[in-house]
């Protein structure tokens, strides 16, 4: 096979740079997937949603924005009314979002490449 390669017509500059590519490649070769990995990850953001009851009551949910997650995991709150719930749902998912990401990134039904593919 190195015979085939020294009788083609490439020229030498051109076989030590195969050369060259196949090594960085090889030593390389995690480094570089996982750069490229990092350039298709996604930030882990929240969506909120909200209904009133009828005793007036505010149901706050907050769960993952990627609908790919979207399903995993969400967090639930009640509060007195809907204003009070307006008032703080911009502060509620500010301090909940850490704490989602986190049991987001433990929960075992949640295939590992899928949870890797999110940062905070």
């Amino acid at each position: 096979m190195i015979d085939s390669i020294l009788n083609s017509k490439l020229s030498p500059v051109m076989i030590f740079i195969l050369v060259i590519l196949a090594i960085v490649l090889y030593y390389f070769h995690k480094p570089i997937t996982e750069w490229f990995r990092s350039l298709i990850v996604k930030q882990f953001t929240l969506s909120t949603s909200y209904f009133i009851e009828p005793d007036l009551e505010a149901n706050v949910c907050l769960r993952p924005s990627d609908p790919e997650i979207s399903d995993y995991i969400a967090s639930f709150f009640t509060f007195p009314n809907e204003q009070t719930a307006i008032e703080e749902i911009y502060e509620l998912a500010i301090t909940q979002r850490p704490i989602l990401f986190e049991k987001f990134q433990e929960m075992g039904n949640v295939p590992l490449e899928v949870r890797n593919n999110y940062f905070l």
